[in-house]
């Protein structure tokens, strides 16, 4: 009896150490860059992301990946960009498809349009989902990870000229402990929620990245 008391206490302390330690993964963090002034920055619009990850359970999805990559992009200093309402309604307006804006002369006229200086289009390329289990004698461990590889071109639109590309990597996760099928720590969560969460840290990155190569006008 002492020693099952013994080993639950173990258990037990062990499930509230690690009951702090239930993410995985390192969300993207990097130092400021140096702002542009106002006159050496390149006016862009954002153009809807287009998914080619397979997973299409994502696609009314995004343009809230679009509304939060926006912020991230300006918030590094290094380029102005056309708010995405004015975007989405001159899109509907003249009824672009988005898919159709990969030749010189639809990136000229929507650019017009927008009176931009170029556009930014975004791939999200790869956008993995996994559970584990990790099975013990007496504990297992359950785990979710996403995965995620986006990039992102910006096009100057008078001439066609690849102005920036940027690339941007997450790899984010949960993890939860579980004892006797009855003592836990951790959560897992909706996985809609967690590849929510790894393409916004993504698109961080992306953002930061296109900004750190882009080109004073």
């Amino acid at each position: 009896m002492k020693t099952l008391t013994r080993i639950m206490s173990f258990i037990l302390t062990l499930l509230a150490f690690t009951a702090c330690q239930t993410r995985s993964g390192s969300p993207f963090e990097k130092p400021s860059l140096e702002a542009f002034s106002q006159n050496d920055k390149y006016l862009i619009g954002v153009i809807q992301p287009e998914n080619l990850s397979g997973r299409g359970e994502i696609n009314d999805r995004l343009g809230s990946y679009n509304a939060q990559f926006i912020p991230f992009l300006v918030e590094n200093g290094r380029f102005r960009v056309v708010e995405k309402d004015r975007i989405d309604r001159i899109m509907e307006e003249h009824q672009f498809n988005l898919s159709g804006l990969v030749d010189p002369e639809s990136i000229r006229e929507i650019g017009g349009i927008l009176g931009v200086d170029a556009l930014c289009f975004i791939e999200l390329n790869r956008v993995q989902l996994t559970h584990d289990k990790l099975n013990g004698l007496i504990a297992w461990v359950n785990s979710q990870t996403v995965e995620t590889d986006i990039t992102a071109r910006i096009v100057d639109i008078q001439t066609g000229e690849l102005l920036a590309s940027g690339h941007g990597t997450s790899v984010l996760g949960r993890k939860q402990w579980i004892a006797f099928g009855v003592f836990k720590a951790g959560t897992i969560i909706e996985d809609t929620a967690l590849m929510d969460e790894g393409i916004f840290d993504g698109l961080k990155a992306l953002a930061y990245d296109l900004s750190e190569h882009a080109p004073k006008k």
